[in-house]
């Protein structure tokens, strides 16, 4: 993939970020990225992002590895990339930036 300027990034992340917007809580997607292959294939690693709701007013998302309850991040959602944190018993974060940009609607329950 050619490298995209932030302004490209931005418009083609768009669409995407506008469906992640109009989820409820409860809705799921899976989804792929274009740049996250599965261990030593070319094969693209598929995840689940959800939507959550502890009040009435306050939306939250989480990703998870396809097929996992237990390999999961909280999401924020900015103009191009999703970014994924967790806290370990130790109180150590652990974030990583999906590119929202490259990602791939597989299926969904909206």
């Amino acid at each position: 993939m050619a490298k995209l300027s932030y302004v490209e990034k931005v418009k083609a992340a768009k669409e995407k970020l506008e469906v992640l917007k109009s989820m409820k809580p409860g809705d799921n997607l899976k989804v792929s990225f274009d740049s996250i292959t599965k261990w030593n294939t070319e094969e693209l690693q598929e995840f689940s992002i959800s939507c959550w709701s502890w009040g009435a007013r306050d939306i939250s998302y989480s990703i998870y590895k396809a097929g996992s309850f237990t390999e999961g991040m909280n999401l924020t959602l900015s103009r191009t990339t999703l970014k994924a944190y967790t806290y370990d018993m130790m109180s150590q974060k652990t974030t990583y930036n999906f590119p929202l940009y490259q990602m791939n609607i597989i299926e969904g329950d909206l």
